[in-house]
């Protein structure tokens, strides 16, 4: 098959969870990170190519390093919108969520489990305990047993898990594309301000991959798909772009739609870009760019404030903060040439950045804190119970307007300085959480604020298009109200449907909760087909046809309309939204591995 890899052997499966991203890996069970370092520390040798699967209950922001480095992952969680299933799906790591099993950890007695057998681990005794995992098929009478350390093999086409590796064909279109991203990527760290389409003719790393590359491309089957990229059925919906945050996002979702072939004249890889100015960037999840604990620890300071930090130790986490924003979104953005940057703010939730299986004494022993302090404002301030209506978003910035600024000040210093070499690309920066329009003018406000004392300071910042996330019931109510903003610096003139907030507000069901208990026994008596927080619900789809029209009604051809969400990345929904709303939307925006699919293919009859 040209997009998804394909189990060769006639393997046993071991269990299995529901699919949610495509691909045939297989590496070491990793369900402890502290194991991931025992590893590496007890066989240097694999430090550089080792694959493991990672594999999680409860996750949080704490568990990115290990996540992006991964070639699989499992979560035992049945949501499809939980935080590293989000983060595994942009990053186009093969995903099983749902599986019927419990992790076994040495690091909490709660969830520990009577110690049998050592795993593979380098080192281990038989009188050392093993964290692992706990497969039940079936009924919970019949578990397979596995230990991290131990080789497995997951399908996340179908959903299957199986103990030991397993022979498997890759799919020539996705392979042929990662070694192109990765190629890419490269000359895009060594020079993002240099960078372009076509630098990497004379690296080493196209060098060394050039020939596999060309017997991919020329290929019959892939050059003429190839060849046909977007020529299948017509599409009223303009343009698929990428929801991303890592810089091989941003140029998998450039690329697609675009012309990639084998030159046999010159005999080299050429990249003509899409000439579609809305292909590129749909979504920018910027509170996915966290990872290193520094960067998480700006945050925490600035989140836990003067109620434990001074104002020099604070002054240097907005500092960080507002460097590490411009830096990111520069590199980022200059991979993005002549298409749509949207960019959206921060949108962390406090309970993924103070969770309680956070390192709270790790974090007080390096700022020099007392942890029990901490915990107690966390307790009292930040902690919370529902994470989708609590503080993020625009929210956060309304009571820290000092994060805002920083932000703001980031951002559009990083634009500047991209619209120096690239004057054809489109900035959007977008608003989430928004419930009230003084919010959003409030915010407006700042931004002129910024963009004036920038200008002042010799950068040439460019008029700002700001856009909002229609993901809280006022924000739709209220719509023509927003498209009245505007000051000298920006106008409100884009608008993103929040897929899974919109759903969860529209249908009054917790995407976290309802996916567990009302929404399966809603589809077993037949009131919903499908999970309306993987396939659009008709419902949904109407809410969205009716507020695009709305939004041109007030604004015509200046507006810039999108739909974002785990959602479309289903064609099914994708099709449906594009009946519904024929000449209304302009974008939607998904995972860059399901872009290509569906640009290449320009649709799936």
């Amino acid at each position: 098959m040209l997009f998804y890899d394909r189990i060769d052997s006639q393997a046993t499966a071991i269990g299995s969870g529901t699919p949610v991203h495509p691909g045939v890996v297989t590496g070491v069970l990793i369900t402890n990170c502290d194991t991931l370092e025992r590893f590496n520390s007890k066989e240097s040798n694999h430090r550089d190519h080792l694959s493991y699967i990672f594999c999680v209950d409860i996750d949080d922001v704490d568990d990115f390093a290990t996540l992006q480095d991964a070639t699989g992952f499992i979560s035992l969680n049945h949501s499809t919108n939980s935080w590293c299933v989000v983060q595994a799906k942009s990053e186009g790591i093969p995903t099983i969520i749902g599986v019927n099993a419990i992790l076994r950890s040495t690091k909490n007695a709660a969830t520990e489990y009577k110690r049998t057998g050592t795993g593979n681990l380098p080192g281990a005794s038989e009188d050392q305990a093993t964290d692992g995992l706990d497969i039940f098929v079936g009924s919970k009478g019949a578990k397979t047993r596995l230990h991290d350390g131990e080789l497995v093999t997951i399908d996340g086409t179908t959903g299957t898990i199986y103990r030991g590796p397993c022979a498997a064909s890759r799919a020539p279109i996705p392979l042929a594309f990662d070694f192109i991203v990765e190629i890419l990527a490269d000359r895009l760290r060594a020079d993002p301000g240099g960078f372009s389409y076509d630098a990497f003719l004379c690296s080493d790393a196209y060098s060394e991959k050039r020939n596999r590359i060309k017997g991919l491309l020329k290929l019959d089957a892939v050059e003429s798909t190839l060849g046909q990229s977007g020529s299948g059925k017509p599409w009223r919906i303009p343009a698929i772009a990428g929801t991303v945050h890592t810089a091989e996002g941003v140029i998998k979702a450039r690329m697609a739609g675009s012309r990639i072939r084998w030159d046999d004249e010159l005999d080299e890889l050429r990249i003509e870009l899409s000439p579609n100015p809305l292909c590129g960037v749909g979504l920018l999840r910027t509170e996915r760019l966290f990872r290193t604990t520094r960067e998480l620890d700006d945050l925490r300071v600035i989140i836990l404030g003067r109620a434990i930090f001074d104002d020099v130790e604070r002054g240097r986490a907005y500092q960080n903060y507002a460097e590490f924003v411009e830096a990111e979104y520069f590199t980022l953005l200059s991979a993005n040439r002549g298409g749509l940057s949207v960019v959206r703010t921060l949108c962390m939730p406090n309970n993924k950045l103070f969770s309680d299986h956070h390192g709270n004494a790790a974090f007080a022993a390096r700022q020099g804190k007392s942890e029990r302090r901490i915990l107690d404002v966390v307790a009292a301030n930040i902690s919370e119970s529902e994470t989708f209506h609590g503080l993020r978003g625009i929210r956060l910035h309304m009571i820290d307007p000092r994060l805002a600024k920083s932000e703001l000040r980031g951002y559009l210093r990083a634009i500047s300085r991209v619209r120096a070499c690239d004057r054809s690309q489109r900035f959007v920066l977008l608003l989430s959480m928004v419930t009230l329009t003084d919010e959003v003018r409030t915010f407006s406000d700042w931004l002129s604020e910024e963009a004036i004392k920038l200008n002042a300071e010799g950068f040439d910042v460019p008029f700002v298009e700001l856009a909002i996330m229609i993901e809280t019931m006022n924000a739709y109510v209220q719509i023509e109200d927003f498209t009245t903003i505007a000051n000298q610096s920006c106008a409100l003139t884009g608008f993103l449907f929040g897929g899974n907030d919109l759903t969860a507000a529209t249908l009054n069901m917790n995407r976290a909760d309802s996916v567990k208990s009302l929404i399966p026994k809603y589809r077993a008596i037949g009131l919903l087909g499908e999970d309306p927080f993987v396939r659009f619900d008709e419902t949904v789809i109407r809410v969205i046809g009716r507020g695009a029209r709305r939004i041109k009604a007030a604004l015509g051809d200046s507006a810039l309309i999108g739909v974002g969400g785990e959602q479309t990345a289903d064609y099914k929904s994708i099709r449906a939204l594009d009946r519904e709303s024929a000449g209304w939307i302009d974008f939607v925006s998904t995972s860059p591995d399901r872009v290509i699919e569906h640009t290449v293919r320009g649709a799936f009859s």
